[in-house]
């Protein structure tokens, strides 16, 4: 009987061992199938240590491929970090409707005796607080430890880690169940209507209905575990009014809707009756709000006075444009006395160039763990996500006050800052994963 199970075994590892040998398995898989194979083979040793009967013997591997195999595992596992997946979370006390949920391998916790490899993961789209990531742990300056109530990487293991799929945009329509961005967390919904890149989706959890654009939601692969009655209930019936009242002022975005109030009387007011902050006006709080951009003009002008000079915005001082006026002073006045001495002393050097920031960066990067360079890249993704969104809504701004030369200046202003920002951090996302290949490429030359 004994004999029976080990040349099962032996079959089981030579077939294990045929398909590490082949180059078109993932990461993943091959990690599961390391992780498999070294089983197998404390197997064999213990069935061999407790066969009594003469002539079986299994030959144990020796020292060196003990080496080898734990190289090539270690190898391996290195590849994992800072890689996208699917993983699944246990530590919430309630459903959150999910299996898995979209994350980042941040480490390797190691090799659990019952669960095999043990990957550390943090989740990029959080659904309550303690998945959240701790902003502080990235910075490696959060005090709590193990206390704190964001995440610092949940444990999970290798086996049941899936790949990254990218979400399919395209086929979001009506009733598809999606992840939508209620800041800070993201809720379970289904979108009710598709405008363009527009998207109104109904959070399963509270039943309220919010506006968000495509780049703020994420489609969910599959069903969704908790379902919500009263819409699959009144998916046929429809009202006539609300939609054409829709089509009219077009969705609320909690995002933008009171954002521009400053705490003036009129805000106070409309809280003491009962307003809160990011919902829309009316019964169902469901209207739309805008700020009026006032204008002063002088008393007495016609509208085609206002017009033209809406058009010309250069100030003229005595019959001179104020640009002649600056060119007409001397570019040079030499300061005298003890205080400009004192300022040309002590005021500071010359700002850093961008080489020098750079190769202070790369000191930095080769001078940071593996996992801290994934928690590095993990900040910077969430950033960019950030600033591409905030880089949508100024857009958006932009079309809706094409009028208003004023505000469409700021809001080109903002926009260039937002995309000088996001190039430097995809520059920078560009050197973490630079130097995170470098290294596992430097590990490849060793072994």
């Amino acid at each position: 009987r004994m004999s029976e199970e080990l040349a099962a075994y032996r079959v089981e590892l030579a077939s294990i061992n045929e398909r590490l040998a082949t180059d078109s398995l993932g990461a993943i898989e091959r990690a599961e199938l390391e992780v498999n194979k070294h089983d197998l083979i404390e197997l064999l040793e213990l069935m061999e240590s407790e066969e009594t009967t003469e002539g079986l013997e299994i030959r144990k591997p020796d020292e060196e491929g003990e080496d080898d195999d734990g190289t090539a595992l270690e190898e391996d596992l290195a590849d994992l970090i800072g890689m996208r997946c699917h993983a699944p979370y246990t530590g919430a006390s309630m459903s959150l409707g999910l299996d898995k949920h979209a994350a980042i391998v941040l480490g390797v916790d190691g090799i659990d005796p019952e669960r095999g490899v043990m990957l550390s993961v943090l989740y990029s789209h959080p659904l309550i607080p303690a998945m959240s990531p701790c902003p502080h742990f990235l910075a490696d300056t959060c005090r709590y430890a193990e206390k704190c109530k964001f995440s610092h990487g949940s444990s999970v293991p290798a086996s049941e880690i899936a790949d990254y799929d990218e979400p399919d945009f395209e086929s979001l329509s009506e009733g598809s169940p999606v992840l939508v961005s209620v800041d800070p967390l993201w809720e379970v919904g289904r979108v009710t209507a598709k405008d363009g890149d527009k998207l109104a989706v109904k959070i399963l959890r509270t039943g309220a209905e919010v506006s968000s654009s495509i780049s703020a939601v994420l489609p969910i692969e599959g069903e969704i575990v908790v379902e919500d009655k009263e819409l699959v209930e009144g998916a046929g019936a429809s009202d006539d009014f609300a939609e054409l009242k829709q089509e009219k002022l077009g969705r609320v975005s909690k995002d933008e809707l009171g954002d521009w109030q400053g705490g003036g009387i009129g805000f106070k007011l409309m809280q003491k009756m009962g307003y809160k902050k990011g919902d829309g006006l009316g019964k169902n709080s469901d209207g739309i709000v805008h700020a009026i951009q006032a204008r002063i003009c002088p008393k007495g002008a016609s509208l085609d006075a206002i017009m033209e000079k809406k058009g010309k915005r250069t100030r003229v001082v005595d019959g001179k444009s104020l640009q002649r006026l600056k060119e007409a002073k001397p570019k040079n006045e030499a300061e005298q006395g003890i205080f400009s001495f004192l300022n040309r002393k002590l005021a500071p050097g010359p700002a850093p160039t961008q080489k020098e920031l750079e190769e202070k960066e790369a000191k930095s990067l080769k001078a940071t763990s593996q996992a801290g360079l994934g928690a590095q890249s993990f900040d910077a993704d969430r950033k960019m996500k950030e600033l591409k969104s905030k880089e949508q809504k100024l857009i958006e701004g932009i079309k809706r006050n094409t009028r208003d030369k004023s505000t469409t200046a700021r809001m080109e202003t903002a926009l260039a800052a937002v995309k000088k920002e996001l190039a430097s951090l995809e520059g920078k996302q560009g050197r973490i994963a630079k130097e995170m290949d470098s290294r596992v490429a430097k590990k490849k030359d060793v072994f």
